[in-house]
């Protein structure tokens, strides 16, 4: 997708609009409306619904409201970023990922919507059309072959996704896996933002000594990069044996860990193993997702603001069977009977999987939850995994 005055999104100022518009003002066509709409105020919802899906489904572009075929600024009228917000996640299906921003040009207030080419196509408007951009309109998609292409890439975007989020099975068949270890527990998701640009910013102008050194005391014991990700484990994971206690390496993956990359996607993975008390202590999972959620918010602190939608999944791959228990501190905070102690957590198919959903603003007003910054970490940084043995 071309870049206005090539500049990054966020960058654009009035002054950008302006020369944009007037490089080519009076002009009804030109070869660039491949990627620009141009609206005025009395545009109906359903021509911009049209607009962003076959946007979507293409190569991405930009939408102008308050600006005619002719470059001509008349003004947005009462088009606002809400209303953009709410008509987009209420017509369009899936949600694509875009962003909305008023200009001020020549004391006229336009609005601009980026849409991004989507990775989940084909979308779909309200009526359950597929669109796509031609030329400098949209038509409605009917050519089997285009079809068969677009859902031909969802599987194979899904693929990439699986194959970026999933930690392998761990191998329960070596001779040194250690005895004590009962379960994994793993969480992913891939983050869709409307400004990658800046969360990779966040991300790579951390130091890793001083997140450790921030976040230590939450039981985070080491910090390190590999490649462009960051790698962040959470206490320690011991081998049990006659002797007691051995202080040798562990397998790769029967640990405590997060990987994290830079446009702020996820991959995690909880060790349950036996305590030296005997017990399976469930509440270290909540301990070491709230300690990766305190990291998460310090590397993005304006998360909130570019965050757009989520894929994630959880997997739970249980060793063997176990009694699940909370610690003392913990299960005092809960009323008598609702932690089922005799309990056991069974191997084999008993254990409820979890594929691949989508977390957005459509999917919390589906319930009635608030959408903001914290309840969408509070979804992202959760398993329901952790309510192991409760009744």
């Amino acid at each position: 997708m071309l870049n206005i005055n090539k500049k990054a999104w966020f960058d654009i100022t009035n002054d950008d609009i302006k020369v944009f518009l007037s490089a080519f003002a009076g002009e009804a066509n030109n070869d660039e409306n491949f990627f620009f709409e141009f609206k005025d105020s009395a545009v109906n919802n359903q021509k911009i619904t049209n607009e962003v899906c076959a946007f979507a489904n293409t190569y991405g572009g930009y939408i102008f409201i308050g600006v005619s075929d002719t470059k001509e600024i008349s003004g947005c009228g009462n088009w606002s970023e809400e209303r953009i917000q709410n008509l987009i996640c209420d017509c369009v299906s899936p949600l694509p990922s875009y962003d909305a921003r008023r200009f001020l040009v020549d004391d006229k207030n336009l609005l601009i919507i980026k849409i991004d080419e989507g990775s989940r196509q084909p979308y779909l408007t309200n009526k359950g059309e597929i669109l796509e951009r031609i030329s400098s309109g949209c038509r409605k998609l009917v050519s089997e072959e285009r079809l068969s292409t677009i859902y031909r890439r969802n599987k194979e975007q899904q693929k990439r996704i699986e194959k970026k989020l999933t930690l392998e099975p761990i191998n329960t068949g070596r001779n040194d896996f250690p005895n004590n270890i009962v379960a994994v527990v793993d969480v992913g998701f891939e983050v869709i933002s409307n400004d990658d640009f800046n969360l990779q910013k966040d991300f790579y102008s951390c130091n890793p000594n001083d997140i450790y050194n921030k976040f230590m005391e939450l039981g985070i014991s080491s910090v390190y990069r590999v490649g462009n990700c960051l790698n962040i484990a959470f206490g320690n994971v011991t081998m049990n044996s006659a002797d007691g206690e051995l202080d040798t390496m562990l397998q790769a993956g029967l640990n405590n860990f997060m990987v994290m990359y830079p446009e702020g996607s996820v991959k995690l993975r909880c060790i349950l193993s036996v305590a030296k008390d005997g017990n399976v202590y469930v509440d270290n999972i909540m301990s070491s997702l709230t300690a990766y959620r305190s990291v998460y918010e310090y590397l993005f602190p304006d998360f909130e603001k570019k965050f757009f939608y989520a894929s994630k999944y959880e997997q739970l791959q249980v060793v063997k069977s176990f009694k699940p228990r909370l610690k003392e501190s913990v299960e005092n905070a809960f009323e008598e009977g609702e932690l089922a102690v005799g309990h056991i957590i069974y191997t084999g198919g008993r254990i409820s999987s979890y594929g691949y959903w989508q977390i957005d603003k459509s999917s919390f007003e589906s319930v009635g939850e608030e959408y903001s910054a914290k309840r969408i970490l509070d979804v992202l940084f959760r398993t329901s995994y952790s309510i192991m043995g409760m009744m």
